[in-house]
């Protein structure tokens, strides 16, 4: 029987919830690893600055390299200008999730395997 709200499959039968998504980072964390992205200069640790954005600090990998959220929106960028990684994470998370980045187009796949918590 279909209630309202329900997901039905393409057969009609209701399919269950999807899974809850993983807990975010520990919100004091200063630093994370990224590893497995396709663009080999994303790699690496980045640490936290003194800058925010969304209300949230900005991390830098190196001069040009940041890690940061916009508009509800984790991304990996150039410079905050050139995207090229991002994860859509439910507005309340103060970190970035693990895994879950997308390459904005093909010429950075794949996107980063793990965005990891870490000390600096």
């Amino acid at each position: 029987r279909w209630e309202q709200g329900q997901t039905l499959s393409l057969l009609g039968t209701p399919l269950p919830p999807p899974p809850p998504p993983p807990p975010p980072p520990p919100s004091d964390c200063q630093a994370f690893v990224v590893s497995g992205a396709g663009l080999a200069q994303a790699n690496g640790l980045y640490t936290q600055t003194n800058m925010t954005s969304d209300g949230l600090p900005v991390f830098r990998h190196d001069l040009s390299h940041q890690l940061y959220r916009f508009n509800g929106v984790w991304r990996l960028a150039y410079s905050d200008h050139t995207v090229y990684y991002a994860q859509g994470v439910p507005v309340n998370t103060t970190r970035p999730l693990q895994t879950g980045f997308h390459a904005y187009n093909a010429t950075y796949l794949p996107g980063p395997r793990s965005v990891k918590c870490t000390s600096p």
